[in-house]
């Protein structure tokens, strides 16, 4: 498990600090957790698809394989739009949409 140093983010909406949901994926050998930003209050949910390159950065050097970035990450944000359109936007009608980064 790769540890994560995540900054804040907060609701575009109301302002508000987002909360967090973890999709889990498992390859192999190896999980990968990643992080989504939602507000419940406002139904807007975030996908940091920066955040999530740099996960996939770090454990695949820690994979040591020679597969390329780009299909990775291809691949795993395919994997959590899926997650976000399945357990977000169609069972609860979220809308996605940018939230603010604080450091």
């Amino acid at each position: 498990m790769l540890e994560k140093q995540q900054p804040e983010y907060y609701c575009s909406g109301c302002g508000k600090k987002a909360t967090t949901a973890n999709p889990m994926f498992s390859d192999r050998m190896c999980r990968l957790e990643f992080t989504v930003f939602h507000c419940h209050k406002c139904g807007l949910i975030y996908i940091d698809e920066s955040l999530i390159k740099e996960i996939i950065k770090k454990w695949n050097k820690r994979r040591n394989t020679d597969e390329s970035i780009r299909s990775l990450y291809s691949e795993y944000i395919e994997k959590i739009n899926n997650f976000v359109e399945a357990n977000f936007i169609k069972k609860f009608g979220y809308r996605m949409a940018q939230f603010l980064r604080k450091k």
